[in-house]
């Protein structure tokens, strides 16, 4: 089965590091986190397109927030559900957004993607992007989401490249009710923007040796209703909160370059901030 993942040599370096700590840490195809309350329907048999959701729905995990103003989809990073030892940092992602009343759906793109029996041969972002699609038809099928419930998808790292697809796909958002989107320290890679359709908000580090700030820039800025952040003093994974001491990984064997992995309180605290915000305003 053809894998989810290329790119800069930064980026691409990265994913297999990746690939190498989640066979240590034997978790990224993982399963879901404590916490919250999730839904599992399996969807009814019958037509093909139904058999393959269900095929693929192991790797969506729904965390429902007591009264719902809306969806969000979050695509994770390279490492899948996993970053270094911790399990949990997308699902407590996904809590968080519970807390300010959006039902989050968490997606292991690469899992689901093994799982569909016949994905589309195309490069990363191709590939994450329309696992994104299926998700949300899935939750949709299931009831998970109503149709007229607006939605937001937020990625981080490689995931972005998958939101780069589906930020241009004016009758994907339109037709899925997305009404938002936003992106930790997303990758510059993939393809090139012409227009972002929704509004957009990106949250990166100024010290970031992976996602660069100054490439992430000249992605998106100039290219519709987008905001960049900037963080000094933050780095790769500055969200992630277990990553208390900074963890240099060495992107290529014995003399590559390497990368800094750290949590940055401040930075994450006024991320999380802009954040909520931003789906308040733009999911009413």
């Amino acid at each position: 089965m053809e894998e989810v993942g290329r790119g800069s040599r930064r980026v691409r370096a990265l994913r297999g590091w990746a690939a190498a700590c989640a066979l240590v840490t034997a978790a990224l195809v993982g399963g879901c986190a404590s916490g919250g309350r999730e839904a599992r329907v399996d969807p009814a048999g019958g037509a093909s397109a139904a058999d393959e959701l269900r095929r693929m729905s192991s790797s969506f995990h729904v965390r429902r927030a007591p009264e719902s103003r809306g969806w969000v989809l979050l695509l994770p990073g390279a490492s899948g559900l996993t970053i270094f030892e911790d399990s949990e940092h997308y699902f407590r992602a996904a809590g968080a957004l519970n807390e300010r009343g959006f039902d989050a759906i968490v997606v292991d793109y690469k899992a689901a993607y093994r799982a569909a029996s016949d994905p589309p041969r195309v490069e990363t972002g191709g590939k994450i992007a329309w696992v994104a699609r299926r998700a949300i038809e899935w939750a949709r099928r299931e009831g998970v989401v109503r149709e007229d419930e607006p939605g937001a998808i937020v990625a981080w790292s490689l995931g972005g490249e998958g939101l780069w697809e589906l930020v241009e796909d004016e009758a994907t958002l339109a037709g899925l009710n997305v009404r938002a989107a936003a992106a930790y320290y997303p990758s510059p890679e993939g393809r090139s923007i012409e227009r972002v359709r929704v509004p957009l908000l990106v949250l990166t580090g100024a010290d970031d040796d992976v996602t660069r700030a100054a490439e992430i820039r000249g992605k998106v800025e100039g290219k519709g209703e987008v905001e960049v952040r900037v963080y000094e003093g933050a780095g790769h994974g500055f969200d992630v909160e277990t990553i208390r001491e900074a963890r240099e990984v060495r992107l290529l064997p014995l003399i590559g370059p390497s990368a800094t992995f750290q949590y940055n309180e401040p930075a994450a605290s006024a991320a999380r901030s802009a954040l909520t915000e931003f789906l308040r305003l733009r999911m009413k």
